[in-house]
């Protein structure tokens, strides 16, 4: 195709002038491409030219749209090159122009704002340190105590690009979170922290420098959440953590424990990044709560008969804000409301039996004193107990053996155990015999235990007096028969015969001596 004497001139045009050469060889392959033209004759004797560029062009210069690739960059330089005859030509560094986001030097060609002259085989050092160098233009974190470690190690350049970068903010990576990642490992979990899983690093953290050492912009700890969270950490900030000791309401209990949100931040319960259970914890809250208060996490893992709302669901924070609330022990709601919310329909106890829907509380004429003045935990341990129906002693239900005066202890915590000794202390009484004393006299077959006759909870009767209970502790509900008189009253039960008893001198039976019916 080529005569042998325009060969040689080539080869010696290749030794002596590279980048001549390389325009030669340009020119080469432009000739080649004519040969493969198809040559016609149109009507008018001119010839006409059909072009079929994609069958003459190497598919290693092809792209993807069809269309040949730009020309190889030419080699390195060898000769000193100058500012003036420009960096980003359509041969050399062409791309940095064709990046998304562009240094503004580098699109304004002006190289020289970063580098010093050419010192010599192509390289054009910077005019200073690497940070100081980009300080000098950007305001950024460099007056801040604390700093990103690459802003004193590698400088600004590990994470931007300094000509030019697909990503805002000329990062090195395709998004901010790929860019932290290179140095931070990413944190894994089932719950993540919205703006960590966005990839918004910089929704918290000033990637240059801050006040702190993690960077936070609105500060440390709560500061750092108040900004998003500003409900939750405004309910740890006006109510402790632990709860508010009523004293004045005999039945509330004091607060006890550490303020955990008060002495170590948010970040004491939730990871900052993510975290593996619901609500960005760390733990299951069980475990999270148990870590501070481990007497009650003792109580919950070794009870004998255990709460159903402390160990399934949403376990503590069923009944505890753990931020904070009005009522003590940071409690959701007043007891009775609060455990109305599940023990307003039946439940199913640890034993399996059946509890009854308590809603005839709000309406009943007689509320237990514990109930109305809102502590169920009275007479309840909630977290879990050794007694049944988690009671805090004994069950009073239960039949008393001879020797178990003690187990009226429940009752007698709040009541004046008087009420169970001889003598005319109470109004149950059939003259000077106190009754009370003679249902629960020790090593009596008849014994029975306080919830024998009254509803512990509430009743439409006097003196919580039960209209029916479980009968020996049975599925059967027994009716009471107990009626009032003016001076006494009269029960009808399965226990015994129909009996009366009378407050007057000699009771029921002066009464009949009278002829009283």
């Amino acid at each position: 195709m080529f005569p042998s004497t325009t060969i040689s001139r080539a080869r010696t045009l290749l030794k002596a002038r590279p980048r001549a050469a390389a325009a030669a060889m340009l020119l080469i392959a432009a000739v080649g491409t004519l040969a493969g033209l198809a040559v016609a004759r149109g009507g008018g004797g001119e010839p006409r030219f059909a072009v079929n560029l994609e069958s003459r062009v190497p598919e290693s210069v092809m792209l993807s749209s069809g269309q040949p690739a730009p020309p190889p960059p030419l080699p390195k330089p060898t000769t000193v090159v100058t500012f003036e005859q420009g960096c980003a030509s359509a041969r050399c560094h062409s791309t940095i122009n064709e990046q998304l986001v562009v240094h503004i030097p580098a699109s304004q060609m002006a190289c020289q704002t970063c580098h010093l002259p050419d010192a010599g085989g192509h390289t054009f050092p910077l005019r200073g340190e690497k940070t100081a160098l980009c300080t000098s233009c950007h305001t950024i974190a460099s007056h801040r105590p604390y700093h990103h470690d690459t802003m004193t190690e590698d400088g600004c350049v590990s994470c931007h690009n300094p000509h030019g970068s697909s990503t805002p903010g000329l990062l090195r990576a395709a998004t901010l979170q790929e860019t932290c990642a290179a140095c931070h490992p990413n944190a894994e979990g089932s719950s993540s922290h919205p703006p960590y899983a966005t990839g918004r690093c910089d929704v918290c953290h000033d990637p240059h420098g801050g006040d702190n050492r993690p960077m936070l912009l609105t500060g440390e700890g709560q500061q750092a959440c108040v900004s998003c969270h500003a409900a939750a950490v405004g309910a740890v900030n006006k109510g402790p953590h632990t709860g508010i000791p009523r004293p004045e309401k005999p039945h509330a209990t004091p607060a006890t424990g550490a303020e955990l949100l008060r002495s170590k931040s948010c970040i004491a319960c939730h990871p900052p990044h993510a975290g593996s259970h619901d609500g960005l914890l760390a733990k299951s809250t069980r475990e999270l709560c148990a870590g501070c208060h481990a007497t009650i996490g003792s109580v919950v893992s070794s009870a004998r008969f255990t709460h159903d709302a402390v160990l399934k669901g949403h376990q503590c924070v069923t009944c505890h804000d753990p931020h904070g609330s009005g009522q003590e022990l940071s409690l959701r709601d007043a007891q009775p409301k609060l455990c109305l919310t599940c023990h307003d329909k039946p439940q199913k106890a640890h034993d399996g039996r059946q509890i009854q829907p308590m809603t005839s509380i709000a309406d009943a004429k007689v509320v237990h004193g514990a109930i109305r003045e809102g502590d169920c935990s009275s007479c309840h341990s909630v977290h879990g107990s050794e007694n049944a129906r988690l009671l805090g002693q004994l069950d009073p239900s239960l039949l008393a053996d001879p020797h178990a005066a003690a187990n009226y202890t429940l009752c007698f915590s709040c009541h004046d155990s008087s009420l169970a000794r001889p003598g005319p202390t109470t109004m149950f009484r059939d003259g000077d015999t106190n009754l009370h004393e003679l249902h629960l006299r020790p090593g009596e077959k008849s014994a029975r235990g306080c919830a024998s006759c009254h509803a512990v909870h509430a009743s439409d009767l006097p003196r919580l007096i039960a209209r029916s209970v479980n009968f020996e502790g049975s599925g059967w509900s027994m009716p009471m028969g107990f009626e009032v008189t003016p001076d006494g009253g009269r029960c009808d039960s399965a226990c015994h015969e129909p009996l009366s008893y009378s407050r007057r001198p000699g009771g029921i039976r002066a009464l009949k001596k009278e002829g009283a019916p």
